[in-house]
């Protein structure tokens, strides 16, 4: 079992809050080599390269992965006195969902899959930010 879920709940506060940011950072860095793979693409290097497929995967990626993650993290180490179980599951439910659109982007473009899980992303999203 990974450090980062190692957590005792009861006591959970800010102090361990550094490990949420492993997902945004992740994410960000994800869609960072990503961003270089467009730009090698784009000069036309690339032959047979699916590059609005990887395009669209890229913006969810930095959209969702990053920039939403981050603020979540935020809005838990600034306004709230901690962070519970149920919504630490929520927020790991996020995050499979953006690991999921990652790779569906990339081999399927918008389709049947990225569609199903944007909206369960959203939908979760509602349920966490009410949550906190």
């Amino acid at each position: 079992m990974p450090v980062y879920l190692k957590i005792d709940w009861v006591k959970f506060s800010h102090k361990h809050t550094h490990q949420l940011w492993f997902y945004p950072i992740l994410f960000g860095l994800l869609g960072a080599i990503i961003g270089l793979v467009l730009r090698y693409a784009f000069t036309g290097s690339l032959s047979g390269f699916p590059f609005k497929n990887v395009l669209h995967s890229h913006s969810h990626v930095m959209l969702l992965g990053f920039l939403f993650n981050a603020l979540i993290v935020l809005l838990w180490t600034r306004f709230t006195d901690g962070i519970d179980l149920k919504s630490y599951r929520l927020y790991l439910a996020l995050q499979v969902c953006v690991s999921i659109l990652l790779i569906a982007f990339i081999l399927q473009g918008y389709a049947f899959v990225t569609i199903l899980f944007s909206t369960i992303h959203l939908w979760i999203s509602y349920v966490l930010l009410i949550r906190l």
